[in-house]
């Protein structure tokens, strides 16, 4: 082995599964080296984000009404899902409905713990986690009208950033110093109006040429009707230019999503729903109408949120609570039914990655005691 030169090492590694590098690690010095390397773990993320072979990490409720944690490729959604496609997450915090998918990042998920009063950053596939200190700045969790987790590449750092609704304060959470700071006020508000829990808390918005984006309104002006992006490295909001015809009546529900790396703009036309696509990315006139949905198609149409695109052409959603596969050639529609789980109010899209977060604490491994909550403190 020591014939073979160390960049062909790399190549052969970069494109290990994330579970097979501890393997690989044991298998001599050489190795071990290498894949502890932070250089090497970033290039590992970039070449596995390149496959796009991304997993969907739902939070949903069995038939006995006990709420779990279930991991699915995207891949297996092409077809029939079968039992063996579906992974249940052994998380940091149970029971699984005291928490909150907030958003994730390379591979890297953060989570809510109403239970316990935190976040949490949680790596599924190494099982490492860090509870993140609480903020020194008071405000309650159900005040915060969005937040983003992501990663600032200017910096090498990740960060939490959180909004408050009725003061319009920034809060940003760092890993690298792990300590929290008050960010400058924003003149925009998050409208959480008329949608289910689920949808109208905004989460982590959408992610679309490197920056977050939500629907919001100018604070001094709640009839405007705006897409606002977020850069994170310098935690800066914008206004992103909207095409007069796409938006021709305000009055209608507009909700965002991405398909094909795209922004996309989903609007509720009564018999139905629009979906207009932002093709080239910050041009006006690049707005296309792609797609109608009509709402015979889809179960529980009063609201749905745009997933991905499967390598079939169809177009994954999540409407209201269900798992829905939408076939723009023909029309067509079908439900995915996992495990005898319903009711998926939470979701995020991740994928398989060797972060670490520095924290020396494992799902499943440390000897810690698990704190159960009952209806009343929930």
């Amino acid at each position: 082995m020591s014939s073979v030169p160390e960049d062909v090492y790399l190549e052969i590694l970069l494109r290990v599964p994330v579970k097979s590098t501890f393997t690989c690690k044991c298998v001599c010095k050489t190795w071990l080296s290498i894949i502890s390397n932070p250089n090497f773990v970033n290039q590992h993320v970039n070449v596995t984000a390149q496959r796009n072979n991304n997993l969907l990490m739902l939070k949903g409720r069995t038939d006995d009404c006990v709420d779990v944690l279930l991991s699915v490729g995207c891949d297996s959604l092409v077809s029939e899902i079968n039992d063996d496609d579906v992974v249940v997450q052994d998380c940091p915090y149970k029971p699984v409905r005291y928490m909150d998918l907030m958003g994730s990042c390379n591979g890297l998920v953060c989570v809510w713990s109403s239970g316990r009063k935190l976040y949490c950053i949680w790596n599924p596939f190494t099982r490492e986690f860090k509870e993140l200190p609480k903020s020194p700045i008071k405000y309650d969790e159900k005040d915060v009208s969005l937040h983003v987790f992501g990663y600032d590449c200017k910096n090498d750092d990740y960060k939490l950033i959180n909004v408050v609704d009725h003061s319009s304060l920034v809060h940003v959470y760092t890993l690298r110093s792990n300590s929290w700071r008050r960010g400058k006020a924003m003149p925009y508000r998050f409208s959480r109006q008329g949608m289910p829990y689920s949808f109208s808390r905004q989460g982590s918005g959408v992610l679309v040429n490197g920056a977050w984006h939500w629907v919001g309104s100018k604070r001094d002006n709640g009839d405007s009707k705006l897409i606002i992006p977020l850069d994170i490295k310098d935690v800066k909001f914008q206004e992103l230019p909207l095409s007069k015809e796409v938006f021709k009546n305000n009055d209608l529900s507009m909700t965002i999503g991405a398909l094909r790396e795209r922004l996309c703009a989903i609007f509720d036309v009564g018999v139905g729903f629009e979906v207009w696509m932002m093709k080239e990315y910050g041009v006006r006139e690049s707005w296309t109408k792609c797609y109608h949905i009509s709402h015979d198609k889809i179960k529980n149409n009063h609201c749905f949120r745009l997933l991905c695109s499967l390598r079939n052409s169809e177009i994954l959603l999540l409407s209201h609570d269900t798992l829905v596969s939408y076939d723009p050639k023909d029309g067509s529609a079908r439900q995915h039914n996992i495990n005898g789980v319903k009711n998926f109010h939470d979701k995020v899209d991740y994928f398989e990655s060797l972060v670490s977060l520095g924290s020396g604490k494992y799902v499943g491994v440390q000897d810690r005691k698990e704190v159960y909550w009952s209806d009343a403190e929930g």
